[in-house]
């Protein structure tokens, strides 16, 4: 008897690892230990009958005795046989369960990394376009702005130069990269052409109050000393959600206009002069005989 129950019990851990072993290869596992089991629960159980049945007719016990006995240790292989088989069978429908379970699960998520990435490529490829078009868009307008035959100044509330296009750089002398974020004042310093005052553009007024300025005649030094006439048209700036955001000036430069008309001035001086040291009446009249112009005679 103490030889069976040490070979339960070495059944018993061989069974332990069986599981153990099952969980790593379960198919191999499962083709080794179901055959070999019961052929060695069978073996056994054969030769503990034989050696029973030799000590049954050396001891001379009964044969009922020695049947019920028979039948006692047949069942309990059975039984034990029963259980492996059991254990083990259990044992692979969950490990295949769970690797049913992971599977589905790995594919879920990789169907779902595969759509997240799909729609983040998308994603990605309209902002690509989007950014493509506004760029494309804002070269437009940059070459409009710079095609402008005035000279156009923007700023920001607090009066710092925001944009100027290039015929704005070709009258200041500046670049914008030189002006961007510096006060306007440092750039567009003009005086009245009449009373050589300094002036200045009430840009102040202007953001806070939308007002609108206009200046016709004035004067300015760009930055290598050059002398200029320009005329000035100021106007606030609105933004989409029509707040001020800013302001603007366009500038036309009319130094050529100015010099031509001081030169027909100064001659019309000197035409006066001419006719007024005439010592007789001349008078200038047009063709439906109206009188232009007479001297003092």
């Amino acid at each position: 008897m103490t030889f069976l129950c040490d070979f339960f019990i070495a059944l018993s851990f061989d069974v332990c690892n069986i599981e153990i072993t099952l969980i790593r290869n379960p198919i191999d596992t499962m083709k080794k230990h179901l055959l070999v089991y019961p052929l060695a629960v069978f073996v056994f159980s054969g030769t503990l009958l034989v050696l029973l049945a030799l000590y049954a007719a050396k001891s001379g016990l009964n044969s009922l005795y020695f049947v019920s006995i028979s039948a006692l240790i047949i069942c309990m292989g059975s039984i034990l046989l029963a259980l492996i088989a059991g254990r083990l069978f259990v044992s692979l429908r969950r490990r295949q369960a769970a690797e049913q379970s992971l599977f589905e699960t790995l594919s879920s998520l990789l169907q779902i990394q595969a759509g997240d990435f799909a729609s983040h490529e998308e994603m990605c490829e309209a902002m690509r376009s989007s950014v493509r078009k506004h760029e494309k868009n804002c070269e437009e307008l940059r070459v409009i702005f710079d095609s402008i035959q005035e000279a156009v100044i923007s700023i920001d509330r607090q009066g710092m130069v925001s944009s100027m296009n290039m015929t704005a750089e070709k009258l200041t002398g500046y670049k914008l990269n030189e002006l961007a974020g510096k006060p306007v004042d440092n750039v567009l310093k003009i005086n009245d052409v009449h009373t050589q005052n300094a002036e200045s553009v009430p840009w102040d007024e202007i953001i806070a109050a939308g007002m609108r300025f206009e200046m016709v005649s004035a004067q300015m030094t760009d930055r290598f000393g050059n002398e200029k006439y320009i005329s000035i048209n100021a106007f606030p700036v609105y933004g989409p959600d029509s707040s001020i955001s800013g302001a603007a000036c366009v500038i036309h430069d009319v130094t050529e206009t100015y010099f031509t008309s001081q030169q027909l001035h100064k001659r019309e001086e000197f035409i006066e002069d001419v006719f007024a040291s005439v010592q007789e009446g001349i008078s200038v009249l047009n063709r439906e005989l109206d009188i232009l112009f007479t001297n003092n005679m």
